[in-house]
Order: structure tokens, then sequence, then C-alpha cells
């Protein structure tokens, strides 16, 4: 396994820095950017936390309009200093953004990007209570407000977030949360978000404090980095269960340090950022294949 340290992302928050998801089609499975390929019909794909989404070959054939916007077609991660980054996977660079103004004494917790480029970041306190969900905009940065979640809904006060399509080659998405009235709980709940009025629709529960991405074939993914061994697995969407496993060569989360992580799917691979206790102040960025092979 080969590890690429990147140091531009220091992370001293607790759980998740971000929940990179990208909009669900806006990369095809071929692992070319959109517009490259030629081909004929829909190209499918993910780029997550936070440019998934479908994407469309030069071909002629029977694929369907990509409505993705362009700045959706990549990966966002925000740090602990509220700096929002576009991470370039091909080139292992992040771009600079902007640094949202969402609140001078909020902090980024998680954070999901919908297929119309609007990043969607869960704030907290000093002492990690929720605080809201505030609307980012990928294209400058910006804080466009607050939305109208209820911080304790369902019990629902610190949790990890991601977009997935309803189905494989879809356009319609659905926000997926999991989390807890604490982070570690032993217990997290897990739900659907409903963007028009903010109401919550558990599902199910989970085991750990994990963040979300989805892929082209409609299929939902959680990085899970407090067991044993660190895995990234499938969720069925309509309970929470584990359909999947993949287990990756990364150590524990520890609670003997502040740790982070987030995770995004790109280009038909899963990408992991993590903060634990071997690397310190410093955030690693891996990348998974579905075999575990990981770079």
């Amino acid at each position: 396994m080969e590890t690429t340290r990147i140091t531009a992302l220091w992370i001293v928050v607790g759980l998740a820095v971000s929940m990179l998801s990208l909009p669900l089609a806006c990369e095809d499975t071929d692992k070319r950017p959109v517009g490259e390929g030629e081909g004929e019909g829909e190209g499918e794909g993910e780029g997550e936390g936070e440019g998934e989404g479908e994407g469309e070959g030069e071909g002629e054939g029977e694929g369907s309009v990509d409505d993705c916007a362009e700045s959706a077609k990549w990966i966002y991660v925000i740090d602990s200093n509220k700096s929002f980054y576009r991470f370039l996977p091909n080139d292992k660079e992040f771009e600079l953004v902007g640094k949202p103004a969402c609140g001078a004494d909020i902090n980024p917790f998680s954070m999901a990007v919908a297929r119309d480029g609007t990043a969607y970041v869960l704030h907290v306190g000093t002492s990690n209570g929720c605080r809201g969900v505030f609307r980012v905009s990928t294209t400058t940065g910006e804080c466009e407000g607050k939305t109208a979640f209820t911080c304790g809904t369902e019990e629902l006060t610190l949790f990890g977030m991601g977009f997935a399509t309803e189905k494989k080659g879809g356009r319609a998405e659905t926000l997926y949360v999991g989390g807890s009235k604490v982070a570690g709980g032993s217990s997290s709940s897990f739900a659907a978000v409903d963007l028009d009025d903010w109401s919550v629709d558990v599902r199910g529960s989970l085991v750990g404090d994990p963040e979300f991405t989805g892929n082209a074939n409609g299929e939902l993914w959680g990085f899970f980095p407090g067991e044993e061994s660190p895995s990234i697995k499938q969720i069925d969407k309509e309970d929470g269960s584990v359909l999947k496993t993949i287990v990756l060569e990364l150590p524990s989360q520890s609670t003997a340090i502040e740790s982070a992580w987030a995770f995004a799917y790109w280009g038909g691979s899963f990408y992991v950022f993590y903060q634990h206790s071997q690397t310190g102040n410093s955030t690693y960025v891996y990348k998974v294949e579905y075999d575990g092979t990981m770079t």
C-alpha cells in the first residue's frame, strides 16, 4: 500500500471533518472525466463527498441529459479551519475554493453535496452540539444560509451525510444521514431526509459513526473508522443493514486523540480522507478499489 501525505488538511475537530459526497451522476464508470469519452449511451458514476453522478459520452446513444452542475463533478472537503477545498483526484491536489462564513462560534462537522452543486454542511458549537445544516456554494465557497433542519429531530445531533440516487442511472437522489446524540455511541440512527421540508424518516440503525457516499449503481456506501478493522460497507437504503464489507488496512480510529474522516466516490473508486492516531495532525488520502486495493 502506497500512501501520499497531504498536510494541507489538518484536522483537530472530533469525528468527521466533512462528508465528501458527490451528486451521483456526474462521472462515468470508465473513470473518464465527463465529456471526454466516446461511445454510445449514458455513462454512469460518482465523484463524491462531494461530484458524483451520471455523465454522458460524446457518442450517440440513448443516454439522458447530464443535469449535474459542473461544480458538482468533483470531490469537496472542508477542514477545521473552515477552509473549503476542491480535491482533484487525478492530480492529487487540493484547490482552495473559499472560506464559508456560516458563524464565528460554529465549526463544520459533516458535509454532502447535491447534484445542483449545493454543499450541505452540518455545523456544531464548541461543545460539539448541533447548530444546524447550512448551504455552501461549491462555486464560490460562500455560506448561503441555514436550512430548515431542526437539530435533535429523531435525536439526530451528530451525523454523517451523503446523497445516493434512488436507482441505477437515475437522477432523483436522497440525502441519507447516520448518527446519534454523542459521537462514538454504540448505536446510531439511520435516516433519509426530505430536502423540501427537512423532515427525517428513520429507517433503521447503524453501529458506529460513518460518513456516506453513493455510486452510479444507485448504491449507498459508508466508511466506518471506529471498528477494530476500519471498513467500507454497502448500506441497505431501506433499513440500514450491511450488504457488503470491504476491510481496509488502516489503523482504527483512536479515542486518545481528536480524529476526523471523510468519504467520497469518484471515477469508479472510493476515496477515504482520514486522520488517526498514527498521523497526528495530518490527514491522509487513500484511494480504495472494490477489491480492497489501496493507494
